[in-house]
């Protein structure tokens, strides 16, 4: 389901899927912290809508996991807005700055196939 407002500037399709995922802060490509947990909440070819239950750092380099089908895709990605939620997590979007294409054509395809509950 696109889930994108007439008013929004985002050059691609979002739709709206839930999957678990797993979030690794980085800088130049080294760990900084622990992985974190959360979910999807949208996911488009430029990036992400996620819900985290800490706050991250807008500009901060991440490698996203999410689990599609019989596989893990990776994305690296850069926070480009976090904010609470009134449940106390935090609404955190992703712009993706490397994903091999076949990923994000499986990440898409996903989505569409599987609507919401993907």
């Amino acid at each position: 389901m696109d889930t994108t407002p007439n008013n929004d500037r985002r050059r691609h399709l979002r739709f709206s899927c839930l999957s678990l995922i797993s979030l690794t802060p980085h800088k130049d490509g080294i760990p900084l912290q622990p992985v974190t947990v959360g979910r999807t909440l949208d996911i488009s070819r430029g990036g992400a809508s996620i819900e985290v239950y800490g706050q991250i750092p807008d500009g901060t380099e991440v490698v996203l996991e999410v689990g599609v089908k019989e596989r893990i895709v990776r994305a690296d990605a850069l926070v480009v807005h976090s904010s609470i939620s009134p449940e106390g997590t935090y609404t955190t979007g992703l712009r993706f700055t490397q994903v091999a294409p076949e990923d994000l054509n499986l990440l898409e395809s996903h989505a569409v196939d599987a609507g919401p509950e993907c």
